[in-house]
């Protein structure tokens, strides 16, 4: 499945130059120039990063089609992320950390204007965009606003056709983080997804499926069905 999030182009260079390039169009309305200072910023909000991260996983079939040994693997990824934090503390070294905090308040008009990016990515920036844990609970009046305008904007995209907005609205829906707990419409918008990427049904919408009654899987059914013909 093609992912919104990942195909992100980040524009190279030093991150103090890349804003003062960008801000002007961005103050002007220009959602991709919005959404590239995000992309620029969020980048030296994660710097610096630490190198110690989560153990490394070696795929066998990939050392086989290799023929690397596991410690030469080893080596080359650690030295490549390496590379990247030297890169990242390069470009990153003239950015200021007030620069850093309006990352979130570019994504969020980028998200108001309609980016689908933005729209995506807003689902996963509660810290960016109301803070962190302590203001969430100074705040719960943001943290509601923030709820409904994440539902709001993936719903947008869904009835735009996007599979993936689709599978976060089923997650949401199925977990009762984002959104109060649905199971009706978690496996609606999972179902629709699924139709639109092809493939075999994901275990988790039999899950969802048996905590359905009969009335609220015809109700379900009868959401993906919308979103698939509404594309046809």
């Amino acid at each position: 499945m093609f992912d919104l999030v990942d195909a992100q182009s980040v524009p190279d260079g030093a991150v103090s130059e890349i804003v003062a390039r960008l801000l002007p169009a961005a103050q002007s309305g220009d959602i991709e120039a919005m959404r590239q200072l995000y992309l620029s910023l969020q980048r030296c909000r994660t710097w610096p990063a630490s190198l110690a991260a989560e153990p490394l996983v070696v795929d066998p079939q990939y050392l086989a089609r290799s023929g690397l040994t596991e410690i030469e693997v080893r080596e080359s990824r650690v030295r490549s992320q390496r590379e990247a934090e030297l890169q990242k503390a390069t470009d990153c070294k003239d950015v200021t950390s007030a620069q850093v905090q309006t990352a979130g308040s570019w994504l969020r008009r980028a998200a108001e204007a309609g980016d689908p990016y933005a729209r995506l990515a807003y689902v996963d920036a509660v810290d960016e965009i109301v803070g962190d844990q302590r203001q969430m609970l100074a705040h719960p009046e943001a943290v509601a606003q923030f709820r409904n305008d994440a539902i709001g904007y993936l719903q947008d995209l869904a009835q735009r056709g996007m599979p993936e907005a689709m599978l976060r609205l089923s997650s949401a829906y199925a977990s009762g983080v984002l959104a109060d707990r649905n199971l009706t419409l978690a496996y609606g918008y999972g179902k629709a997804a699924e139709q639109l990427m092809g493939g075999p049904e994901p275990a988790f919408l039999d899950t969802y499926r048996q905590g359905l009654s009969a009335d609220e899987l015809r109700n379900a059914q009868a959401l993906s069905r919308s979103l698939v013909m509404a594309l046809r």
